[in-house]
């Protein structure tokens, strides 16, 4: 979430994904009544809806997710909003391949 919110925005981000986390969590339940319902209230057979929603939306963030705004060729996010942490150095905006990540942090 760094990569994408600037510092300034990034506690009212963080605040909504937390919420976000509980919603999701509270959505089970009903979920798994309306597959009670669906499948003629077989218990078993109910969770089938909420692993079907968790699929359409895993494969909905595989399909749109991106690593930061550079690898969509944006600039970096303290560059377009001119907002720098402290501690900012250029250097870690660079790319690197998975091999590369493999080799000099991993192996």
């Amino acid at each position: 979430m760094v990569h994408w919110w600037s510092k300034k925005e990034r506690s009212e981000i963080v605040s909504v994904w937390n919420i976000a986390h509980n919603v999701g969590g509270g959505l089970i339940g009903p979920m798994f009544l309306l597959g009670l319902w669906a499948f003629n209230d077989d218990w078993k057979t109910a969770f089938y809806v909420p692993a079907f929603f968790a699929t359409l939306v895993a494969f909905f963030i595989w399909l749109t997710l991106r690593d930061t705004p550079q690898s969509c060729g944006l600039p970096a996010i303290e560059e377009y909003k001119n907002d720098y942490p402290d501690d900012y150095d250029p250097s870690q905006e660079k790319e690197m391949t998975a091999k590369e990540i493999f080799f000099k942090y991993i192996f």
